[in-house]
């Protein structure tokens, strides 16, 4: 849709003129389309990528997943360790200033 201005008598007589865009605005409007390629690549590979893993853990047998869920209610005493080792170096400054 085109933007028309008021009549020329109400405009002070001059005749409307469509506005001519600047070099800076055909840079910005390069750039963002750019972007827009960009972005639009980025999606489609990250809908690959999701695509694959549900592929993949379709194929996941039913021992697997029980295996999984019972390493998640009761994980090894080492990735125990780990884990907490991990949350405390994560939330030390909960710890600064105590002495044990």
């Amino acid at each position: 849709a085109v933007k028309t201005s008021p009549p020329a008598a109400a405009s002070g007589g001059c005749s409307p003129l469509p506005r001519r865009a600047s070099a800076r605005d055909r840079e910005s409007v390069q750039a963002l389309a750019a972007k827009v390629g960009r972005l639009r690549q980025a999606l489609a590979e990250l809908e690959q990528g999701r695509l694959e893993a549900a592929e993949a853990v379709g194929r996941l047998t039913r021992a697997q997943v029980s295996e999984v869920k019972q390493l998640a209610r009761n994980p090894p005493e080492s990735i125990r360790r780990t884990l907490s080792a991990a949350w405390i170096l994560l939330h030390n400054k909960r710890f600064s200033g105590r002495t044990t």
